[in-house]
């Protein structure tokens, strides 16, 4: 060719400068035997032998080699581990101070960054995913409108991110043995294993393997707890893994409930309380009327206005009240003195307490009678005691 353009530091192909390369066979080959100089801006020279498929070569002089002022910019591609910081910085050819400015292209992570010389600084965290990533660079030359733009590749290594380790949750008696076994996909990423502020004696960890091996010995130490276990990747990266374990008494629970049956009832009192059949040994409370026309065995009653007891009473107690008469025999009973005290029967060591009309008209023996306005016994009472009310008919 008569015109041949290269840039800076840019050294053109044999072949590129023989115009009429495509005419040649298919096996021949071109070299230089005098490499042009292109370190700097300006014009060189070269030569080129083509070697045809026969063996037979020729000599071919380029004279004239147009070195333009162009300045190249390149990077060398770069492996780091997540959580560690790294950069790389560009490989100028040519004149730099031709350079103007470095941009990072659009679509660079945020864990990439650039200055004004060109050094590009990576901090990618744990949580970057590990594979490749391709970004570029644009470069601004003082000569040229048009940017460079200058390709990189960062390949990510993350082991703990794509290996990760994890346990199952642990419960343990006290005095017991129990082990963890550290799970991961690749166990051959992992490097070491080792327990993150670890003070208990109770825990140990095989830092080959990963396993837990956890006996609580002092029944304080029961409860839940997180033990922290650090796992270290051949890539450099890191991961700190929690594991739950819970230690559990050995002591016996004691759960003693008493179900039994209780057979205590309470009656309330009520307005109106009727026996109309037979107690015994019922007990009940005043209320304005209690009428019993039955049989009371037993049965205990308070006093009442009018107490008139026109039966038999054998052992009956009853309090003195207005009128107390005893029209029939009484063999040893005992009445208080009252205002009318008529016995027209026989009395034998009969003593009567007062009252306004106490009448017992049958047979009374050893019978003491409480007063009471009106209570009538129309049967039999076998050691009842009556309550006041109102109006309490027995």
């Amino acid at each position: 060719k008569d015109d041949v353009t290269t840039g800076l530091g840019q050294t053109p192909t044999a072949e590129s400068v023989i115009s009429n390369a495509s005419d040649l066979p298919a096996d021949t080959t071109y070299a230089w035997t005098s490499t042009p100089d292109v370190s700097k801006a300006g014009v060189t020279s070269g030569v080129v032998v083509v070697t045809y498929p026969d063996g037979t070569t020729q000599t071919v002089d380029i004279p004239n080699i147009v070195v333009t002022p162009t300045t190249s910019t390149s990077y060398e591609g770069i492996t780091i581990s997540a959580g560690e910081t790294a950069s790389i910085t560009p490989q100028i050819i040519g004149d730099q101070e031709e350079i103007v400015g470095y941009v990072l292209a659009e679509g660079a992570p945020e864990w990439a960054t650039i200055n004004e010389t060109g050094e590009i600084k990576f901090s990618p965290n744990v949580d970057v995913k590990g594979q490749e990533y391709h970004i570029s660079v644009e470069v601004a030359h003082a000569n040229n409108a048009t940017k460079e733009i200058v390709p990189i590749t960062i390949t990510i290594s993350n082991d703990a991110k794509n290996y990760p380790v994890s346990y199952d949750n642990v419960n343990v008696k006290v005095n017991e043995t129990v082990t963890a076994t550290a799970k991961v996909s690749d166990a051959n990423v992992v490097d070491s294993y080792e327990l993150v502020d670890n003070s208990d004696d109770w825990i140990t960890i095989n830092q080959t393997t990963g396993e837990l091996s956890i006996k609580p010995t002092n029944k304080n130490e029961v409860g839940d707890k997180v033990v922290k276990v650090k796992v270290v990747y051949k890539d450099k990266t890191t991961a700190e893994v929690p594991v739950a374990v819970t230690i559990l008494s050995n002591e016996p629970i004691n759960d003693n409930a008493n179900t039994g049956s209780s057979n205590d009832t309470t009656i309330e009192p009520s307005v109106d309380n009727t026996n109309t059949g037979s107690d015994n040994g019922a007990t009940e409370e005043p209320n304005g009327d209690n009428t019993n026309p039955g049989s009371d065995n037993g049965a205990t009653e308070e006093p009442s206005v009018d107490n008139t007891n026109t039966g038999s009473d054998n052992g009956a107690t009853e309090e003195p009240s207005g009128d107390n008469t005893n029209t029939g025999s009484d063999n040893g009973a005992t009445e208080e003195p009252s205002g009318d005290n008529t016995n027209p029967g026989s009395d034998n060591g009969a003593t009567e307490e007062p009252s306004g009309d106490n009448t017992n008209p049958g047979s009374g023996n050893g019978a003491t009678e409480e007063p009471s306005v009106d209570n009538r016994n129309t049967g039999s009472d076998n050691g009842a005691t009556e309550e006041p009310s109102g109006d309490n008919t027995n």
